[in-house]
């Protein structure tokens, strides 16, 4: 027995060391998501990507990075995985940076643990991309036959897992919840959602026999109050929106009350089909029935309805378009401005008239022209010193930042767009870490003329915004970024203003503009060709606006001159 028990006792004793080698040894995994359901734009906006990470070994904190072929520099975000965990990193890439071959590497004092690789499927400025969420996607696959301008791609996506930053969104052009329980859209995701369809975003639900569910977590956007379902006999009153034939029912159909700012689109003895509301830039719809079905006799007019129901105007994500003006703008720092070519060529007539002429008349009246050898190093030496002093004097000893922010908000709105553009000068050559309070930043400038992309190292998100690590910046040097981020607007900025045309043509614009809640310092009122300085305006602060401009008149001036004024 005492043999028995000590034969145990050592077969324990060995399992324990290896059990927890196993532990020590055992990697992360990795799975990767990119896009919304692998779709990303090609030339503007961010490309969501979303890592889950699975942890069943020992702690790990390290970093997340996802670097692109081609450059050196990578996005990353810090990673803490306790023991038996899983957890999801979202990091939003600009379209700049993606490339046919994107890697994701999870780090750990220096050391892999993990590594992938990935591939984008990036979408034309003129294509389409509309989401669904629901229990049957693929009822929806037809929406990639409708024609409204370029390719149409449809995606399938999960409320659950949708990026809960707006930017995320800004590639999708329409999205279907039909069928599915909204709750699951959590406090961020909601936020994010309404957010999207503020800026423009095409948001349509459904209805049917799962209208409570669907309409539950997203009450506050619909056009209506859904009530109850009932049942009707058939839906002809959709032969209004162009289709031949609609069969007979049953059909399971939610009864709703219109809101005050909804519109009924099509309504059938009573019963509201279709509704509209209006937010913002962008629409909500409800449909009664259910979205993923087929009502229809022909084959094709699925197609007409829908076709129908998408034919809304189209509102482009108000950011920053043109990287030249934005590079301009960006350069544009006053005080640190170079001498004009007419103080330059004045320099230097003075420089050859005292070395020359004057050098030699001061030295033949002296009766020293033999010391011509010690007077042309010294009048050397000095105008070099007086050169570099003035240098000194306009590139100063300390780095210099110049931002200018653009913010678009809705009409209503209380979520505002900010692009920023952000100018870093810097007197010497070396390295800086700059933080930026932006939720998504790329770099300008150097890509611009086919240069050397990978000006910093990484660009790090972090808990109150993005570090741009080991910028690397020469003698004199200015390096761009734009960030992007959305923020909540406690009091929208609001404006009253007068327009009266002149006898020559000019329109006149006059009357008071009313600052929101933030503090803006510098501000600039522009509009067509003309400027007015506004100066330093405090929370619900005013202005009188008074300015006069030709309308449709071209632009002889940078973005970057018109901000900061004339002799900038």
């Amino acid at each position: 027995m005492r043999r028995t028990l000590w034969l145990v006792l050592t077969v324990i004793l060995l399992i324990l060391p290896t059990s927890a080698a196993l532990a020590q040894t055992t990697p992360p995994t990795m799975s990767v998501a990119v896009g919304l359901d692998g779709y990303c734009g090609d030339e503007e906006g961010w490309c969501p990507v979303y890592v889950v990470l699975s942890n069943e070994g020992s702690d790990v904190e390290g970093t997340l990075s996802i670097t692109s072929e081609g450059t050196d520099a990578t996005y990353s975000v810090p990673v803490v995985l306790p023991t038996h965990s899983r957890k999801g990193y979202y990091l939003y890439l600009p379209y700049s940076f993606l490339s046919s071959k994107m890697y994701v590497n999870l780090e750990s004092d220096g050391l892999l643990l993990a590594s992938t690789k990935f591939t984008v499927h990036t979408l034309a400025t003129e294509d389409r991309l509309y989401g669904i969420i629901g229990d049957r996607p693929s009822a929806f696959n037809f929406l990639s036959g409708i024609y409204l301008g370029g390719e149409t791609a449809v995606a399938n996506l999960d409320a659950a897992t949708l990026p809960p930053d707006p930017l995320g969104w800004e590639r999708l052009d329409l999205l279907v919840v039909n069928d599915t329980d909204t709750t699951r859209l959590d406090a961020e995701r909601l936020a994010a959602l309404t957010t999207w369809v503020e800026h423009g975003g095409h948001l349509v639900v459904g209805g049917g026999a799962g209208a409570i569910q669907t309409a539950v977590g997203v009450a506050d956007l619909l056009p209506v109050t859904v009530n109850g379902i009932r049942q009707v006999e058939n839906l002809s009153a959709l032969l209004l929106t162009g289709v031949s034939h609609v069969a007979v029912g049953p059909y399971p159909v939610a009864e709703s009350t219109l809101r005050e700012d909804g519109n009924v689109l099509i309504e059938q003895d009573g019963l509201i089909l279709i509704a509209r509301r209006a937010y913002g830039d962008g629409y909500v719809d409800f449909l009664a029935f259910d979205a993923a079905l087929n009502p229809f006799t022909a084959w094709d007019d699925t197609a007409t309805m829908w076709t129908w129901l998408l034919n809304v105007p189209d509102h482009d994500h108000i950011a920053l378009r043109n990287r030249y003006s934005a590079m301009e703008a960006a350069e544009a720092i006053p005080g640190i401005e170079p001498p004009s070519t007419l103080q330059i060529a004045l320099f230097t007539f003075i420089y050859i008239l005292i070395i020359g002429p004057v050098n030699y008349l001061v030295l033949r009246w002296r009766k020293r022209l033999e010391r011509a050898w010690l007077t042309i190093p010294a009048i050397i030496i000095a105008f070099t010193s007086c050169a570099y002093l003035v240098g000194f004097q306009i590139r100063g000893v300390r780095p210099v930042l110049n931002q200018m922010a653009a913010v678009y908000l809705p009409a209503g709105g209380r979520t505002g767009r900010v692009s920023a553009v952000m100018g870093i000068f810097s007197p010497r050559r070396t390295t800086y870490d700059v933080q930026v309070g932006s939720d998504g930043v790329y770099g300008l400038g150097r890509d611009l003329f086919g240069g050397d992309s990978a000006a910093f190292e990484t660009i790090a998100s972090v808990d109150d915004g993005i570090v741009i690590r080991r910028l690397r910046l020469n003698v004199s040097e200015v390096e761009a970024f734009v960030g992007e981020r959305y923020v909540e607007m406690e009091t929208p900025a609001t404006a009253n203003l007068t327009v009266t045309r002149g006898t020559t043509g000019t329109l006149s614009l006059t009357g008071v503009l009313h600052n929101g809640g933030r503090s803006l310092q510098d501000a600039v009122f522009l509009v067509g060709d003309a400027r007015q300085a506004l100066g330093d305006l405090e929370p619900d602060g005013e202005a009188a606006v008074r300015v006069s401009y030709t309308p449709f008149a071209a632009q002889a001036r940078s973005i970057g001159d018109r901000i900061m004024g004339p002799g900038s």
